[in-house]
């Protein structure tokens, strides 16, 4: 090898090692920058079954007890499997209704 071919290798080389250690540099200050903003961002606590269970919707609260709108419609259901295709006319529907009332769930003891 000439004096020549040896200077080009090492300068090239040089380089090469001067780019990685910017892009090392570089890359570790994104990544303090990254960590330093996600250190900063509001943590609220997580929501536990007790939370849950204190919140409620505001008014009007249309499905106030969802298990037992479950359990009504499980007994509508299973009767009118019982009574057969489950079909009424509408004006049955309507008159029934009017005169029964919404059914009510079985309350719990």
């Amino acid at each position: 090898m000439t004096p020549r071919e040896d200077g080009k290798t090492s300068l090239v080389a040089l380089v090469f090692i001067g780019v990685m250690i910017g892009l090392a540099m570089v890359g570790g200050v994104v990544g303090l920058g990254l960590s330093a903003g996600l250190a900063r961002t509001d943590t609220s606590p997580l929501m536990t079954a007790r939370l849950a269970a204190a919140q409620r919707p505001p008014e009007p609260r249309l499905q106030i007890d969802p298990l037992a709108d479950r359990a009504v419609r499980a007994d509508t259901e299973r009767l009118a499997v019982k009574g057969g295709p489950g079909r009424l006319p509408v004006d049955e529907a309507m008159r029934r209704l009017a005169t029964e009332g919404w059914p009510q769930a079985e309350a719990k003891p």
